[in-house]
This record gives structure tokens, sequence and C-alpha cells, in this order.
């Protein structure tokens, strides 16, 4: 039986230095979706080498399965650490858990904060100077890299 601990053995085995695993779901009718990422920016091709070395070491004639590997696609809300080091110095969005939003620069996070640089929101004076706010990762429903134009 294919299972997510097992899949996540054998991708973190397969991963380079500069990537990391962001989800594995499995869903019914066995498609199992792996999530990957890196550190710069991430190639079809090293999915494709993903994918293959995942599929070596499945067994197709024991259980079926379909195989989906690619990156967890910009303005998705993040879920590991890696994401929040990959996004230092970039544009997120927040979403509050009470539903209020805010987006920034991302200066830097711990396991209990992150510090963020807001961006003016409507018309400010100039002369207002805007100071890094910390916002405790409890009160975080969502965290996600901001898509600028």
């Amino acid at each position: 039986m294919i299972t997510k601990e097992n899949i996540e053995k054998i991708v973190k085995n397969l991963l380079t230095e500069d990537q990391f695993l962001v989800d594995i779901q499995l869903r019914a009718g066995n498609l199992i979706r792996v999530l990957i990422d890196n550190f710069n920016r991430l190639s079809i091709e090293e999915c494709q080498v993903l994918s293959k070395g995942i599929e070596a070491n499945l067994n197709r004639d024991e259980e079926d399965f379909e195989l989906e590997v690619s990156s967890p696609g910009v303005g998705k809300a993040f879920k590991v650490e890696e994401q929040y080091k990959k996004n230092i110095g970039k544009f997120v969005d927040v979403v509050y858990v009470d539903g209020e939003k805010v987006w920034g620069k991302l200066l830097k996070f711990d396991e209990k904060t992150i510090e963020l640089m807001p961006e003016k929101q409507g018309k400010k004076k100039k002369s207002e100077e805007i100071e890094p706010i910390n916002i405790e990762r409890v009160n975080i429903k969502s965290i996600s890299e901001k898509i600028i134009f």
C-alpha cells in the first residue's frame, strides 16, 4: 500500500541540497501529488527528474498510481519553514485569523513571529514613517508570496 510516509522517505532521499519538500497529497484513485520547491527557481526538468526517481522506487505491478510532481505555485499559502526562508526580502500577503489582511516585505521570521515592513496603504503623507511590525504566527491564518505586476 502506498502511504504518505513511504512517499516522503523516497522524496527526501531524492531531493538535491537546494530543493525542499512542501507537501504530499494522496487522493482517491491513488493520485500522488508531490509539491517541491527550491531556494532559486524550480525548473520543469527538476520536477521530471524527481518524478522518474519516485516512479523507480514504486512498483506499478503491485499497485497502480498516478503521479504529479510540481511546485506549489505562486500565491499559495506557505506550508513549510523553507518557504519563509526563501521569501526573506520579498513581498508577501498576510491574512490574520480574524480576516484582516496586510502585505509588505518579509524581513525575518522565527518559530513564533514574523517581522514585516508593511507597504503604505492608501494615501499617506510622505513624512509618515512606516515601522516594521511583528506578527505572532498564531495570529496568522495564511502567508503567501505577493504577486506584483
